[in-house]
């Protein structure tokens, strides 16, 4: 067998192969990067992307300069004239509100059709009281059931 070392002190070559050019450090690389691009980023590829034309987002342009000029410009005593004429809050429900208003500018068909959905509704929403009523028919009459029955038995 062959010894690792040979007699003239060289480094015993390896099995695999090396090209001359990588060992030299002298040699750099260079990029032809205009054919990297033509080559792997060609002008109309899209890489599966779809392009989506969009309206830009809504921006409120108002200066905060403006803003604080208009806030100035509040007169008190307007303010407080005005404050006066607004109800309370606990005065009215916003139901009332939107059928006093409501009932001024209907027709009387209209009126009447909103009298009609208004009752509707009210039985609509009362499905508690419809659902205990409803448990109390049906006990009743498994109780008239229970009674005619023991009446057929004896007889």
């Amino acid at each position: 067998m062959a010894s690792s070392k040979t007699s003239t002190g060289e480094k015993p070559k390896g099995i695999l192969k090396h090209s001359s050019s990588c060992d030299d450090p002298r040699i750099e690389v260079h990029w032809d990067e205009m054919n990297i691009l033509q080559t792997y980023h060609p002008a109309g590829k899209d890489y599966g992307h779809m392009k989506i034309n969009e309206p830009p987002t809504p921006y409120n342009y108002r200066n905060d300069e403006s803003d604080s000029e208009q806030a100035d410009h509040i007169d008190p005593q307007q303010l407080a004239e005005r404050m006066k004429n607004v109800p309370a809050e606990g005065d009215r429900s916003p139901l009332q509100d939107n059928e006093s208003s409501s009932d001024e500018e209907m027709s009387p068909k209209q009126k009447e059709h909103n009298k009609v959905f208004t009752e509707k509704r009210k039985h609509h929403y009362n499905e508690y009281g419809n659902v205990k009523l409803a448990r109390e028919l049906i006990e009743k009459e498994l109780a008239e059931l229970e009674d005619h029955d023991d009446t057929a038995q004896r007889s």
